[in-house]
């Protein structure tokens, strides 16, 4: 478990650290395949060896601190959403970002019969003109009967791993860095997150959503990373297939 989640962990890491770190470096407004060829063009230009910054952060991972938050998440139990654990998981999340001088807020929501709330941090970006914004998520609630390990305190370690090391350095564009709840009744913490966004007028240029990153079949595919991504998103998955 532990080398998949260092693996997306480090994909994590060196995408949103380069997206950060560049100023437009892929111009959103561009046609589908103007942002592929611009995808490829630029994954192949980059020299992550010399990279200084994309060095220093994979220096510093440390398994034993991602082993650490997976095992306080499952400590919790089955985390259930509007339930006391999951309630309690996220204001340990929220507790955990904020330790690391990151913007923290509860994104509260409603749906049907359920109430809960998603946990938001923001790594300002110190560019004054951009308002781009990185988002690197998961999902901390899990369902009945299973302390979620896989499903997805993996994802949110993956997410709080990225954000402990983000947040030592300043990009260029901002990045947020949220855990929703809600993900097993059907996505509904994240769809309200996101119906508040885009009725703010978010700029949201890129989304790196970690789920079920902990588990393999086969001791082989230890490292292997799977990728999906929907049409919009297609050069967004080419170049993070580039830099993997």
């Amino acid at each position: 478990m532990k080398n998949k989640i260092a693996s997306l962990l480090v994909c994590m890491l060196v995408i949103t650290a380069l997206f950060s770190i560049t100023v437009s470096a892929i111009d959103i407004r561009f046609s589908r395949s103007e942002q592929l060829l611009v995808a490829s063009s630029y994954g192949k230009s980059m020299d992550l060896k010399n990279n200084d910054v994309v060095i220093e952060l994979l220096q510093q991972m440390d398994e034993a601190l991602i082993l650490g938050y997976l095992e306080d998440l499952v400590s919790f139990g089955p985390r259930v959403t509007g339930q006391t654990s999951c309630e309690a998981a996220g204001t340990f999340l929220y507790n955990e970002f904020q330790s690391m001088g990151l913007e923290v807020r509860y994104h509260h929501w409603t749906s049907g019969s359920y109430t809960s709330r998603n946990i938001e941090a923001t790594l300002p970006g110190v560019d004054e003109t951009s308002d781009e914004i990185y988002i690197v998520c998961g999902h901390y609630d899990s369902v009945a009967g299973s302390p979620g390990a896989d499903d997805d305190a993996s994802g949110v370690v993956a997410a709080l791993g990225a954000a402990y090391l983000m947040s030592q350095y300043s990009f260029n564009h901002t990045v947020r860095f949220v855990a929703f709840s809600g993900e097993e009744q059907g996505l509904l913490g994240s769809q309200r997150y996101v119906t508040e966004a885009v009725g703010n007028g978010d700029n949201i240029v890129g989304t790196l959503n970690a789920d079920m990153i902990g588990f393999t079949q086969y001791a082989n595919d230890g490292n292997l990373v799977k990728i999906f991504s929907n049409t919009q998103s297609h050069w967004l998955f080419t170049f993070t297939s580039m830099v993997n």
